[in-house]
């Protein structure tokens, strides 16, 4: 993987969530504007079939739409405000398609980790959706797909052996190795908050790039760095960056 791309100290969590509504257009663009390298996103289905950038499989919470995600069409998704809830700035900002989403990305330039969120949709289901949608987008910049369902990643490599794939722990289990390997996995995800300075060597040793989420502290992210870490998932990542100025 460190053949193709570079992985950056800091990649923007769903954009720049503590700057702008999160998984949003706009949340893209003030992403590229500080400067930064890589975004990650989330997706998932909604009730027509197309893959949405949502992170919960409801509305509530980030959107002036209620329910479920899935019993909703995209034409009725694309209705919604999704930016208002964060601030007025942002008042009838978008819930991006899959398609939408990648076409911003790849102009703005950005590396992106992509997080697949299967919810109670099959794995298989959702690794195709995903698969089209990434085979109709053509995107040209460096792309990372992860995802905690496992079964979802497995299905996707079937699909797309070329796919680099990011596996997602909360704490790393002990047979974190065997899993990464049967998946063909290029990189380690975990939550920073239970990771150890020990396991952090392990994955190093390995040959694994690790990636560790949601770290908005400095101290927290010199710690992990020092460690090995190459790279944290940040909500603001201009709390970080006056480290790497």
């Amino acid at each position: 993987m460190t053949e193709k791309w570079h992985l950056p100290a800091i990649i923007g969590h769903r954009g720049v969530k503590a700057h702008a509504p999160e998984n949003t257009l706009a949340g893209f663009s003030l992403a590229a504007e500080m400067e930064l390298q890589w975004i990650e996103i989330d997706t998932t289905l909604c009730g027509s079939g197309e893959c949405v950038v949502l992170h919960d499989d409801t509305l509530a919470r980030c959107s002036n739409g209620q329910g479920q995600v899935i019993q909703h069409r995209l034409a009725e998704l694309n209705q919604l405000d999704a930016g208002s809830w964060f601030s007025a700035q942002f008042q009838g900002e978008p819930i991006p398609s899959l398609q939408h989403a990648l076409a911003h990305i790849d102009k703005l330039g950005l590396g992106l980790n992509l997080e697949i969120k299967t919810y109670q949709h099959s794995p298989n289901v959702m690794a195709q959706a995903v698969y089209q949608e990434l085979q109709r987008a053509n995107f040209s910049r460096p792309l990372l797909v992860s995802s905690f369902c496992h079964q979802t990643l497995a299905a996707l490599h079937q699909l797309d052996p070329t796919l680099a794939i990011g596996v997602l722990f909360e704490a790393l289990p002990r047979d974190w190795l065997t899993i990464a390997q049967s998946l063909n996995a290029i990189s380690i995800h975990c939550d920073a908050d239970l990771l150890s300075q020990e396991q952090a060597q392990q994955i190093s040793t390995a040959g694994y790039p690790l990636l560790c989420y949601t770290v908005n502290h400095l101290e927290q992210a010199k710690k992990l760095w020092s460690w090995g870490v190459n790279s944290v998932f940040s909500d603001d990542p201009l709390a970080l960056q006056v480290e790497l100025k």
